[in-house]
Order: structure tokens, then sequence, then C-alpha cells
């Protein structure tokens, strides 16, 4: 029997949860440059961004975040 699944911890992500990812505002869900989901995405190579960075956390994030 599992108590919790982290998949987190697994992945060394930044838990959203636990901080404000600093969005540019209340309608506008990309990211500010001093935010800490900034390069904190997935780190697997598949999710980069398109310049081969990694990726931010949330909507905007990897190879098709540009959208």
């Amino acid at each position: 029997m599992c108590d919790s699944l982290n998949i987190f911890e697994q992945y060394n992500f930044l838990d959203p949860d636990s901080l404000d990812p600093l969005f540019i505002s209340e309608t506008d869900f990309n990211l500010k440059e001093n935010s800490p989901c900034k390069d904190a995405g997935n780190p697997a190579a598949e999710f980069n961004d398109w310049d081969g960075s990694r990726n931010d956390q949330g909507a905007y994030g990897g190879p098709g975040g540009d959208w």
C-alpha cells in the first residue's frame, strides 16, 4: 500500500503547490523572468525548448510552448 505519490521528488521538479509561479498577471499565465518555474520543467531532452534549453513549467514550456 502506498501512503502518497510524490512525482516531484522522483523527477526533482519544483513543487508548484509550494511557491508562487509569478505569472505576468491574473489573466496572462506567461511567467515573469524571475519566476522559480523558469527552466524548471521536465529535465528529459525530449521536453526541451526549441533552442535546446530546459523547458519552463506550465502551459508555455517545452518545444510547443510558444503558442
